[in-house]
């Protein structure tokens, strides 16, 4: 990332996120064996379907509001 000064800066993520987006990559892997020849290796979506297409921002919303429940 480059600042407004032009200097470079590197962002670390918080260990929780990376947590969560390992988990996330796990099931992604585990889907793509569940899928076998359905699986669409086209995008490299970090949030995908069962058979790797991507998701719908409508889907993402839905799941995020009801965690916050």
């Amino acid at each position: 990332m480059v600042t407004k000064n032009g200097k470079p800066r590197t962002i670390a993520p918080a260990p929780f996120v990376m947590d969560m987006l390992r988990d996330i990559r796990k099931r992604q892997l585990e889907n793509r064996l569940r899928a076998g020849s359905l699986w669409n290796d086209q995008g490299g979506f970090v949030f995908s379907t069962e058979t790797g297409d991507h998701t719908k921002a409508g889907t993402l919303n839905n799941h995020f509001s009801k965690s916050e429940r």
